[in-house]
């Protein structure tokens, strides 16, 4: 072999060398013609179901704020902020337990799954999922007063209630022929009262599921409400009927036909159990219009004595104050909170808090919980 071969070879070897290592060192720079490519986000799985997933402790102090007041309306701010999972399609019904520190919502998630979730209120951490028996599309989900359980309708016409504390089953419901549309708790927490699509109102004994009695309705219930001694039960559609579980009439103790003409869900009873507050709507032949307002009458004069607040506009999510006549909404077409003195016919305070889908209120008053298509938050007064 001529000797002068070696050389060549060993500076042929040495360019190959070179190359390997500028191959690894920089492929895309250096070798590469196509253009770095991001990829596409694949929604992840469901998580795996609850029955394993242990709860999560909250890992931040919740702040104490005071009851909201007409007076401190102003000092409302945002205490907690989250934003939903991108895998939720869509929200149809939240829950908001007693004390505020937990959210209950039905969601659709990617690929079109319905769940019942609960989230700890001011981190959005889930503590538990429970995929539901069909389809719901109302906003039939409730917790019980004492916030241990926590109820949700379907399609199916079933109720499921399941144990806060850990997601776990407690018992089916059944009664509903169709969908659930509407569940509540008593205040005393011995029963629980849904409607469905087939416009009648069911009421169980909580202790042991047995069915205690059901009314007929005019129209499917948009929305239910207990009195505060839990003997009364409200149910608003395109009428207002109030009826009487003490008593074995099944036709309304207290009725109203006309005041909602429009379905509406919006009801409240001062805290003492003497009114009951609704938003419906007046129609003015005259003019073709439909004029909003707020009325308010004593249970125990039945259609006398009718006090009717006009309003600029609708309002929805209402809640009264102590003193059982002022009333505290929220109005979507300004996107503000709207204080309303009933007695005065006036609106006496206002707060933007901007666009949102559902807002509930805590037991007590200190805090509310909205959420929007993107996120959740956790209002209060600055303490």
């Amino acid at each position: 072999m001529n000797s002068r071969t070696f050389p060549k070879m060993g500076i042929l070897a040495a360019a190959v060398f070179l190359l390997a290592a500028c191959s690894v060192s920089s492929p895309a720079s250096l070798f590469s013609p196509w253009p770095t490519v991001t990829p596409v986000f694949t929604p992840t799985s469901l998580p795996s179901p609850t029955e394993t997933m242990p709860p999560v402790t909250p890992t931040s102090t919740p702040v104490v704020s005071p009851p909201i007041s007409p007076s401190n309306l102003q000092n409302l701010v945002s205490l907690y902020q989250w934003n939903l999972a991108s895998d939720i399609v869509k929200l149809t019904g939240i829950a908001v337990s007693p004390l505020a520190d937990k959210l209950a919502w039905i969601a659709v998630r990617y690929p079109q799954a319905y769940s019942l979730e609960l989230h700890e209120a001011q981190t959005g951490v889930l503590l538990w999922q429970q995929t539901l028996d069909a389809k719901a599309d109302y906003p039939a989900v409730a917790f019980s007063p004492d916030g241990s359980l926590v109820a949700s309708g379907t399609g199916s016409g079933n109720i499921t209630v399941w144990h806060v504390s850990d997601g776990s089953f407690s018992q089916t419901l059944k009664g509903a022929s169709y969908a659930v549309r509407t569940i509540v708790f008593s205040p005393d927490g011995n029963l629980i009262a849904a409607a469905g699509s087939d416009s009648r109102i069911y009421v169980w004994r909580v202790a042991d599921g047995t069915l205690q009695t059901s009314y007929a309705s005019k129209y499917n219930i948009g929305s239910l409400l207990f009195s505060p001694n839990s003997r009364y039960l409200a149910a608003s559609s395109d009428v207002f009927a109030v009826y009487d579980l003490a008593s074995k009439r099944t036709s309304p103790a207290i009725y109203n036909e006309g005041i909602a003409p429009h379905p509406t869900s919006e009801m409240v009873f001062s805290p003492d159990g003497q009114f009951l507050i609704v938003e419906g709507e007046l129609n003015d032949a005259g003019h073709d219009v439909w004029i909003p307002r707020i009325v308010v009458w004593r249970l125990s004069s039945n259609r006398d004595s009718v006090r009717k607040v006009l309003l600029p506009n609708p309002i929805q999510n209402m809640v009264v104050f102590s003193d059982g006549q002022t009333v505290l909404g929220y109005d979507p077409t300004t996107e503000q909170l709207e204080v309303v003195d009933t007695p005065g016919k006036s609106i006496v305070g206002t707060v933007k808090i901007g666009e949102l889908l559902f807002m509930e209120y805590s037991a007590d008053l200190s805090r509310f919980i909205t959420v929007t298509k993107t996120s959740v938050a956790v209002w209060g007064v600055s303490p």
